[in-house]
Order: structure tokens, then C-alpha cells, then sequence
């Protein structure tokens, strides 16, 4: 029941401003998971409050996936790297240290780091800098997460010129990748669980899951379209 609140909390929050691993993942520990199954197990509602956002920003138009296709390609990537190497060091002493001072370093960053208003830049280009920036967020959210979206945000204002509101729509698309990456890994290494995650799912996608599941299945054939000429 306990985990049940959290979860319905969490969710809100994530939805709203990002973060929620903030308080699942301590909420996890607490709980007598491993740091390991924690991270593993927060992917849940952190996969499914980005696809749900990702899915309305299409269907709505204002995500345009075919020139970020390669780019969210390489986070995906990344962050299934970044989940294999949280599987082969899950029981690891060094992690249960760890993971603590992560979390504070992330709450210090949403506590002090705020997102510039306006673009640094007249045209967005994916330099060699963008790049790298990309794929190591990417890694940071499949071994870690917690304000994942964020920097996806930052990294497209301060390194591609995008406004504030066009760098929060894209990285909804970056996060949802990183977040499918890590939590299709963990899913299959540390049996997330599903019925205590199930609130945080509800809160985010709809209490109608036959709607949910119909728009899914739409947006999967509405990406394929988009990334492939021969679809």
C-alpha cells in the first residue's frame, strides 16, 4: 500500500516536472530492494510517463521523429549499454554506496540548475559535441535516470539553439527511447514489479486501458511510417 502512494505521487510529479525516481528509487531502497532491482524496477513509470508524452506530442505534430530518428537511435543505444553494465555490477557492494550519492547529486541538480528561457544559437546542429552529449545521457539513464529529461532539454538549448519549449518536446523523444533501452533490459534481468508499478502506469496513460493500448499500437505504425520510405 505504501509503495502503492509512492507510486501515484511519483507518477504525478514526473509527469508534471521530472524527477520521480527522486522518490521511487529511495522508496524502493527503503523497501528492501537492491539497488540494483530499484533502478531496475523505477524504469516502469519513468518508460511509461515519457511515452505517453511522446505519443501525444506526435499525434498532436509538434515532434517531428524522422530528423531525430539517428540521433534517439544512439541513446537508445547508449542506455542499453549503460542498463547492461548496471546488470553485471547489481551486486556489486561499491553500488549500494553509490547509489545514495547519485541521488543527492541529482537533487542538488534539480534544487540549483534552471533551463535557459531562449535558444544560445540561430540554427540547431547536431556537432561532435551534441553528439557525445547525447550518448552519454543516454548511458547516465540506463545505469541511473533521475532527471534524464532534463538534460536532454539542456543539452538541445545550450548545444543545438532550440528554445526552451522546442528542447522539451524533443527530449520527451530522446527520454522515451533511453527509458524503452532500460527498462525492456531490466524487465528481462530483474523481473520488475509490475503489479506495485501498475498506479504509476494508470496515472500517467488514461484509466481507459483499451484506449491506451489502441493509441500504442497506432503510434508504433504512424513511426515506422515516418523513419522508413519503404514502411
Amino acid at each position: 500500500m505504501l509503495l502503492a502512494t509512492v507510486g501515484f505521487i511519483a507518477g504525478f510529479v514526473d509527469t508534471l516536472a521530472g524527477g520521480g525516481g527522486l522518490i521511487t528509487i529511495p522508496a524502493f531502497l527503503f523497501a528492501g530492494l537492491s539497488p540494483g532491482q530499484a533502478l531496475a524496477t523505477n524504469k516502469c513509470q519513468a518508460f511509461a510517463g515519457t511515452l505517453t508524452a511522446s505519443l501525444k506530442l506526435m499525434a498532436s505534430g509538434h515532434l517531428k521523429v524522422r530528423s531525430l530518428w539517428p540521433y534517439a537511435t544512439l541513446a537508445f543505444g547508449m542506455a542499453l549499454l549503460g542498463a547492461w553494465t548496471l546488470r553485471e555490477v547489481s551486486e556489486a557492494d561499491w553500488l549500494e554506496r553509490a547509489v545514495p550519492l547519485l541521488l543527492l547529486l541529482a537533487a542538488g541538480y534539480f534544487g540549483f540548475v534552471r533551463l535557459p528561457q531562449a535558444s544560445l544559437k540561430a540554427i540547431p546542429v547536431f556537432g561532435i559535441l551534441a553528439v557525445a552529449g547525447i550518448a552519454t545521457i543516454g548511458f547516465y539513464d540506463g545505469f541511473f535516470g533521475p532527471g534524464t529529461g532534463s538534460l536532454f532539454a539542456l543539452l538541445m538549448i545550450s548545444g543545438l539553439g532550440l528554445s526552451l519549449r522546442d528542447a522539451t518536446i524533443h527530449a520527451k523523444l530522446f527520454n522515451a527511447m533511453t527509458n524503452f533501452a532500460a527498462f525492456g533490459t531490466s524487465t528481462e534481468v530483474h523481473r520488475s514489479r509490475f503489479a506495485k508499478r501498475a498506479p504509476q502506469i494508470g496515472i500517467k496513460c488514461s484509466p481507459n486501458w483499451q484506449k491506451v493500448l489502441s493509441k500504442l499500437a497506432k503510434s508504433v505504425f504512424q513511426i515506422g511510417k515516418k523513419c522508413s520510405p519503404n514502411w
